[in-house]
């Protein structure tokens, strides 16, 4: 396999044919991450983490002067320290036929065997983990024929790294992807977009259902609202209400109930039984209800 440089980006010759790597495939279906808006000083920042954080994994270097690449090494140490790890190559480059010569070219950053099972690895020190990265390293899963295709997403402020693992979903759209790359349809960016982002699909039914009841709902919220404030408007003015300033208005209320008391002046000057001067006065009974508005309706 040759290489040469193709606009701007390293392309390869397999067989005596052009072939396409992964990053320019993703450019051509138009599943690149945009970052036109991005200034070129963060990118720069970016590429400078990721390029130096790799080159000292792979040289099992520990330390380093930059704070957030330090910070990528203490989170991978963190995470590695965890695994029992025999790596069997890094910076491996393959071509991968799909087949009918529909070639892909990746370069994967190790192969290993990672506590007993044959992985793919690839470590990322982006502040997120693309969709292209796992499309990625669903790839090199299948081309290197391992049981597991890994990303190890390091963090930047040393805390351990996350581990994302490939799926059957990704590796049935990377391989849709070639097949559509090297095909002749014309729209294939759009058709890209439904590969890896398919339309959620609901049954028209069970949508009718939930938008009615969602419906309900809200009619009955509001009905509750207008009981609420009918309730407030007949109550002011009334016997028993203590305070109402148009958002909440509060009566009181107890029930029916005997009232007892006791004549101390003349049990004091008597010295007798005090049940003797016990009475009893009928006390009408009554109730506290206090009612608010709601405060998203003020």
């Amino acid at each position: 396999m040759t290489y040469y440089n193709d606009r701007g980006n390293i392309s390869y010759c397999y067989d005596f044919e052009k072939v396409i790597s992964f990053s320019a495939l993703m450019d051509d279906l138009g599943l690149s991450p945009d970052f036109s808006k991005v200034p070129k000083t963060i990118l720069d920042r970016a590429i400078f983490i990721g390029n130096e954080t790799h080159d000292c994994i792979e040289h099992g270097r520990t330390a380093h002067a930059d704070d957030d690449v330090l910070g990528c090494l203490l989170s991978y140490s963190k995470w590695n320290t965890k695994r029992v790890m025999e790596t069997v190559s890094d910076e491996q480059t393959t071509c991968y036929d799909f087949g009918a010569k529909q070639y892909l070219v990746g370069r994967v950053y190790r192969v290993a065997f990672l506590d007993g099972e044959h992985i793919a690895l690839d470590w990322k020190t982006s502040s997120k983990v693309y969709d292209t990265a796992m499309l990625q390293i669903a790839f090199y899963k299948i081309a290197f024929n391992c049981g597991e295709g890994t990303i190890v997403h390091l963090h930047k402020d040393g805390t351990e790294a996350t581990e994302y693992h490939s799926t059957q979903e990704w590796e049935t759209k990377i391989d849709a992807l070639v097949d559509l790359y090297y095909c002749n349809e014309k729209d294939k960016k759009k058709i890209a977009q439904q590969i890896v982002y398919p339309t959620v699909k609901i049954k028209n039914n069970l949508l009718k259902q939930y938008l009615k009841v969602e419906q309900e709902l809200k009619d009955k919220k509001a009905s509750l609202e207008s009981i609420r404030k009918e309730i407030i408007e007949s109550l002011k003015g009334q016997k028993g209400v203590s305070s109402s300033d148009g958002k909440k208005l509060t009566f009181t209320m107890s029930k029916d109930s005997e009232k007892v008391s006791y004549d101390t002046g003349k049990m004091q000057a008597d010295g007798v039984d005090i049940e003797q001067y016990r009475s009893v006065k009928q006390v009408k009974g009554s109730y506290k209800v206090t009612i608010s508005k709601e405060k998203n309706d003020e």
